[in-house]
């Protein structure tokens, strides 16, 4: 199911229509006192009977009883409601978060924001509101049957306060707009400081980064305080007007009983029965800020799902041989008036090994994201096995791909959680040999707590290297058939660039594909091949050491370097030329 044809409600509209049967129950049994009051002044004080008035206590307390337990199911009914969307949601709205941070959106966590806002509305009063709201033009009409006059002040005392449920509206959604993108701008320049906060502290810059997000968040206070003055005026316009309706429906009343037109019973009635009926436009209008709030926010979720399509059911595919190939794949950003990576073609099969050079810029990390399948290429196609990734359903292709980004990111939680992926049924025995295939066994087991490690937040109770090997054992963990590092070893000591290669050789010997970006050279002895980029687009591609030696060559010629350091492949001053 594509994400476009996902509504806030999906899978709850149950819950809605059991929610609207109670409603209905509610709204009928609140006429319980007003028919209790119109009996009581017509007909008890009239007759003096104590006989009836026990009765209609008895009946009215009974209604009321009823009417207790009907609105407190209705009240856990829109609880669970909110939690129904938000479980139903939860996934899908992290899912498109992901995605859309993947194509390089810094909304980072606004939809998971804008799905509790949503939830916060299902559950309270805000809801409630809009089942009670129909209601209001029945009451009018019996208060209508009860004499003309009064309901004609009841008709345009609710046309009155629906008018202000406009105008609230209108003077609030300009500012509530600005408010909303300003807010966003203003969180995700606060998360992009708590990320970044060593650096901040460490550089002195806390006072400049400080005040720059005040300015940002002050730039979200003023329309949303000027979206609230409004609201909040028009708010207290609308009780004064249901106050001053009470008064004029009451006097009115008086005239006609006066006039023998109607009884004293009728008037009380009437009284309630108006103000039961103007009750939810009234809430509607002082509490608008925040069924502006919610709409705005179903709004984004809405975009959010419909911006993710999740793949349709595709032919499951047999698991594969670990054979990659890219055709002319090219990939550049929207927006971007030139390719990031352009044409490139290659082939690789079981068993070998790709190593991936380059200065900086040239596009190799952009070139493992595609191949891993986090972008899709703009034109060309990268093949598993003779099918374009995307023939295969992302999770079942995800399984069978080992991945290791240049900025490496662990989970919280334990040593064993991050090497299985937290895959709460992850065999101890994969993982220790995920451990062992990448080097790190022994590395772990002087670890407190071993596998049970809690490596902290994001791993931050580990070093560098620690992280990075780490996250390597994740790469092999399993059946992972086609494994990308992304400059593996940037932060490796000389054991832990021996445990590497290590690795790069076990990971052939099982018949695995891999492809191995780097700036060092040592790694680049264990290649088959290598493949150079330059400016995003192929410049040689061919046996390690035949490449290896052309860029020397042309180095040397250019007299550019010395004849043992690559300028080309990086800036690492600990590499040489010897080693590869």
């Amino acid at each position: 199911m594509r994400g476009n044809r996902v509504s806030i409600l999906r899978g709850s509209r149950h819950v809605v229509a059991a929610i609207i049967v109670f409603s209905i129950f509610t709204n009928l049994l609140v006429l319980t006192l007003p028919l209790y009051m119109l009996q009581l002044f017509d007909r008890v004080m009239g007759s003096g009977s104590m006989e009836t008035l026990a009765a209609l206590t008895l009946a009215a307390t009974g209604a009321l009883i009823v009417y207790a337990c009907f609105e407190a199911l209705r009240t856990q009914l829109l609880n669970r409601l909110g939690i129904r969307v938000e479980t139903s949601l939860g996934e899908w709205v992290l899912n498109a978060t992901m995605a859309r941070v993947r194509r390089g959106d810094s909304r980072s966590a606004q939809g998971i924001r804008d799905l509790h806002e949503v939830r916060n509305f299902l559950s309270g009063s805000g809801f409630t509101t809009i089942m009670d709201a129909p209601w209001a033009p029945i009451f009018v009409i019996v208060i209508f049957l009860f004499h003309p006059y009064l309901g004609m002040i009841a008709a345009v005392g609710a046309a009155i306060l629906f008018s202000l449920g406009l105008l609230s509206n209108y003077l609030s959604r300009e500012p509530m707009q600005e408010a909303s993108e300003h807010r966003e701008k203003a969180m995700r320049r606060a998360e992009t400081l708590v990320r970044n906060s060593d650096v901040v502290r460490a550089m002195g810059m806390t006072p400049t980064v400080l005040d720059r997000w005040r300015t940002e968040n002050d730039e979200h206070l003023v329309p949303i305080s000027r979206a609230t003055d409004r609201i909040g005026i028009t708010g207290a316009v609308g009780k004064f007007v249901r106050m001053i309706l009470q008064i004029a429906l009451l006097a009115t009343g008086v005239v006609l009983a006066l006039q023998d037109a109607i009884t004293p019973g009728v008037m009380i009635a009437a009284s309630i029965m108006m103000g039961r009926a103007l009750a939810p436009v009234e809430r509607a209008v002082a509490g608008w800020k925040s069924l502006v709030s919610a709409r705005y926010a179903a709004r984004r979720l809405r975009e959010l799902l419909s911006d993710f399509a999740d793949q349709q059911d595709l032919v499951a595919l047999p698991e594969p041989e670990a054979r990659i190939t890219c055709e002319n794949l090219t990939f550049w950003l929207q927006g971007s008036d030139k390719p990031i990576i352009y044409n490139i073609n290659f082939s690789l099969e079981p068993g070998e090994a790709m190593g991936i050079i380059g200065p900086s810029g040239a596009g190799k990390s952009t070139l493992a994201r595609v191949l891993v399948g986090l972008d899709d290429p703009t034109r060309g196609s990268v093949r598993l096995d003779g099918a374009d990734l995307r023939d295969w359903e992302a999770v079942t292709r995800g399984q069978y791909f080992g991945y290791l980004p240049q900025q490496v990111q662990l989970f919280t939680g334990t040593v064993a959680d991050n090497i299985s992926g937290l895959d709460n049924w992850a065999n101890p025995g994969d993982i220790v040999e995920a451990a062992k295939r990448a080097g790190v066994h022994d590395m772990i087991l002087k670890l407190p707590g071993g596998y049970n490690a809690d490596i902290g937040d994001d791993g931050n109770l580990l070093s560098a290297g620690q992280r990075q090997r780490l996250a390597l054992a994740r790469s092999l963990y399993r059946g992972r058939r086609i494994i990308v590092l992304d400059e593996p070893n940037s932060n490796l000591d000389p054991d832990g660039e021996d445990r590497l290669a290590e690795a790069v050789e076990e990971a052939k010997a099982r018949g695995c594909a891999l492809i191995l970006i780097t700036h060092r050279l040592s790694i680049l002895s264990r290649m088959d091949k290598v493949l150079l980029l330059k400016d995003g687009m192929q410049a040689a591609i061919g046996p390690a050491n035949e490449i290896l030696l052309q860029v020397q060559e042309s180095q040397r010629r250019e007299k550019v370097i010395g004849p043992q350091k690559l300028s080309v492949i990086g800036s690492d001053q600990s590499a040489s030329a010897g080693a590869a």
